[in-house]
């Protein structure tokens, strides 16, 4: 078995929410990283503190995560609101968790 495809060892920059934003109110958060949302949700946790933006996190790369990161942000005590979502999409695997501040 042959495949063209070469693994190629390029270093990518990477940076947190919390640095991107370190001085603007935030209001929406996106996190579709592939299985890496927890440790991009530890990044972002100032901001998240500071400003309560709208979450919207994938939760359909690894198992855990439908169990594991609505109760991260639910232990962060903030007061978020939980939805699930599955977009139109196929394969229909795809599923969103979407964090809604409330407004108290």
């Amino acid at each position: 078995l042959s495949s063209s495809y070469e693994h190629k060892k390029t270093p990518i920059p990477l940076t947190t929410v919390d640095a991107i934003a370190a001085d603007t109110p935030i209001d929406y958060i996106k996190y579709d990283l592939e299985g890496a949302e927890e440790e991009a949700l530890v990044g972002s946790l100032t901001t998240i503190r500071r400003d309560r933006p709208v979450l919207a996190i994938s939760l359909y790369h690894r198992s855990a995560d439908l169990f594991c990161l609505p109760l991260f942000v639910h232990r962060l005590g903030l007061g978020y609101r939980f939805y699930l979502r599955r977009p139109p999409c196929l394969p229909a695997w795809e599923l969103t968790l979407y964090a809604i501040p409330d407004n108290n």
